[in-house]
């Protein structure tokens, strides 16, 4: 393996300096869809969401052109988080049920947002199981335009549930994909191996259980805590995920190719 040249660390750490202060900015924005919060864990949240996301188009683009999807799955929460603040002066001081430009605002944030729920089950589907995603596509489109032919009449509660159903559905499809995926691991042959798992398996998995840990906070009611006390559960979940994707992907070059920048020698991983 090559020593690192100075131009290498130096570039490194303009690399981290970048995160820094961009993901400074991006913790100035107000508190928009899920997780909630400014608070201190928000803040963390934020930042090292947006250096993960940085990290997986370096191991996308370097290393493993499979991980593709899912650095598009995190440009989508970092950008997607971006497009809703920015949506977000729409609805602001309007009354509920939304009118007029208000209620424009209120679709296009609701459609960010379901755009995560759908992404992760297609990227389940799409990792695990190698099947289109296009069905998943047409679902999400179905079901935003059941949204704007519904509103008003699904606003509040209702709406509510048919997030929480939305939530169950995306976990159910990510649970059967994983299943399917190691039932055709143990099923194979030796005359037709299954794929080896390596680090993009990680990632839906990783998202699904997140999700979970969500679903259980805010709308699964628990006792003696209401659930606008909740999002403390949201934000340390994700939060959990992003640091544990970070060490997979930062791991899967190590232990694979010896290098963080560059494939310079092919070695054996757990993480094929």
């Amino acid at each position: 393996m090559k020593p690192a040249s100075r131009w290498g660390s130096i570039g490194r750490l303009a690399w981290i300096g970048f995160c820094v202060v961009v993901g400074f900015a991006l913790t100035r924005w107000p508190a928009i869809g899920l997780p909630q919060g400014d608070g201190a864990l928000a803040t963390t949240l934020r930042l090292v969401r947006l250096i993960v996301a940085i990290d997986a188009t370096r191991l996308a683009r370097t290393f493993r052109p499979e991980y593709r999807p899912i650095s598009i799955m995190l440009w989508y929460t970092v950008l997607g988080d971006f497009a809703r603040w920015s949506l977000s002066p729409l609805t602001a001081g309007a009354t509920v049920p939304y009118e007029g430009i208000a209620r424009i605002g209120f679709f296009a944030r609701e459609a960010l947002y379901w755009g995560w729920i759908f992404g992760a089950a297609a990227l389940a589907v799409h990792v695990y199981l190698g099947r289109s995603i296009r069905p998943i596509i047409f679902l999400y489109g179905l079901a935003l335009v059941g949204l704007i032919v519904a509103y008003p009449a699904i606003s509040g509660t209702p709406l509510t549930r048919i997030r929480a159903g939305l939530h169950a559905a995306e976990l159910t499809v990510i649970t059967a994909s994983l299943a399917g995926y190691v039932a055709a691991s143990l099923r194979a042959s030796t005359s037709r191996p299954a794929t080896r798992p390596s680090v993009e398996h990680a990632a839906p998995m990783l998202f699904g259980l997140a999700d979970g840990l969500l679903f259980g906070g805010p709308y699964l009611p628990l006792p003696r805590m209401a659930p606008t006390e909740r999002w403390w559960l949201a934000q340390a979940s994700y939060l959990g995920l992003y640091v544990l994707l970070f060490i997979l992907q930062r791991g899967y070059r190590w232990f694979r190719f010896g290098s963080f920048t560059r494939p310079s020698r092919p070695a054996g991983s757990l993480l094929h």
